[in-house]
């Protein structure tokens, strides 16, 4: 639709276009915050989710870590009495010393992350470091070949104490990552229940807030469409009643475009309805002075520019499409919007010719 018919429209009282309305826009705006708030509070919960899971899963490697920790204390504890029994197991007790200190290093990568575990790890390496130092001697013994003395240093109650704090501390290392196994464990069930509930709570909110535009929507669009149909009919019966008068009748837009004629108007100007939509009103409706011949200042224009009304002239003849002449008298109006908006004009003629004779004649007698 191009702009002079647009303001075609407006001036006749045309079918107004589509609009939302700002509670419409509102509820979009509502929706969309709703739903980019449950994304990210779903995004936040899952993210605490997969931490929480990770966590998890240190704790169990730090719980199989102590396991296996445990395993290799002991194994080093008895190299040397299995070193005394079968020499050829020497090199096998070597590599599980070192088996223990590796432990003890995987261990304390795992655990940075935890002071209190890295302390009790720093006492129980400390402990396992001089129960070692204590063993070495027994191997030298065997290496001389003092198998017997060997045996009764592997097998004193010394090995039985240690290894009985050894499971101690590991016990309560243990302990500690199951408490914190538990507290993960409680937080990942809190995260998916949150994340859960978020999902489900901004989806009810976002589907309840989409039923309410859509329902507000609909409703909108029954009164536009019923106020359309109102004003289809207002501007019927307004053309019904600009066909039903005597005098032409011709409307323009803002710049004097020529947005409608009746048919009085047709039949003076020459013009159709059509063919003069969208024309410069002067095109349509050529004026002319009666005695001098000179154009003669248009009355919509001039109504257009200042905004009043603009009573008749004298002395005016219209020079119709066809050449025909007819003097005329003629007044226009501005017409406004609600708002006060100058929007275009109403011109209003009708053929004196008439009575110019009824005058001349009156004249001479």
């Amino acid at each position: 639709m191009d702009l002079n018919k647009r303001r075609r429209e407006r001036t006749l009282g045309g079918t107004p276009g589509p609009s939302l309305s700002d509670s419409v826009v509102l509820g979009f705006v509502l929706t969309l915050a709703v739903l980019l708030l449950g994304a990210a509070l779903g995004h936040q919960n899952l993210v605490r989710l997969d931490g929480n899971r990770k966590g998890v899963a240190h704790t169990h490697a730090v719980e199989e870590a102590l396991s296996t920790l445990l395993s290799k204390i002991q194994a080093a504890e008895a190299g040397p009495r299995d070193v005394a029994e079968d020499p050829r197991s020497l090199q096998t007790y070597e590599a599980s010393l070192s088996q223990v200190f590796g432990e003890l290093d995987h261990l304390a990568r795992l655990t940075s992350d935890n002071a209190d575990q890295q302390a009790r790890l720093t006492a129980l390496e400390g402990q396992v470091q001089v129960r070692l130092d204590e063993l070495r001697p027994t191997v030298a013994v065997i290496r001389q070949g003092d198998r017997e003395s060997a045996l009764t240093v592997a097998e004193s109650d010394l090995g039985q104490a240690f290894m009985n704090d050894v499971r101690v501390r590991i016990a309560v290392m243990q302990e500690a990552e199951n408490d914190l196994l538990e507290l993960r464990e409680v937080e990942a069930a809190n995260s998916y229940r949150l994340a859960l509930l978020s999902t489900w709570l901004s989806t009810l909110v976002g589907v309840a807030l989409v039923t309410t535009l859509f329902l507000s929507f609909r409703r909108n669009s029954v009164q536009r469409r019923r106020a359309a149909l109102i004003l289809s009919a207002q501007k019927e019966h307004l053309r019904t009643t600009l066909e039903s008068i005597g005098d032409g009748v011709i409307s323009t837009d803002a710049n004097g475009g020529v947005t409608y004629l009746n048919k009085v108007a047709e039949s003076l100007t020459g013009w159709t309805n059509d063919a003069a939509a969208g024309l410069p009103l002067t095109q349509v409706f050529h004026i002319v002075d009666e005695t001098t011949r000179e154009p003669v200042a248009n009355p919509a224009l001039r109504a257009l520019e200042e905004g009043v009304v603009v009573v008749p002239a004298n002395h005016t003849v219209l020079i119709a499409k066809d050449g025909l002449e007819r003097p005329i008298d003629d007044n226009a109006s501005p017409i406004r919007c609600a708002d006060g908006e100058l929007v275009g004009c109403v011109l209003v003629f009708r053929d004196v010719t008439e009575r110019k004779r009824e005058a001349v004649a009156e004249a001479e007698r």
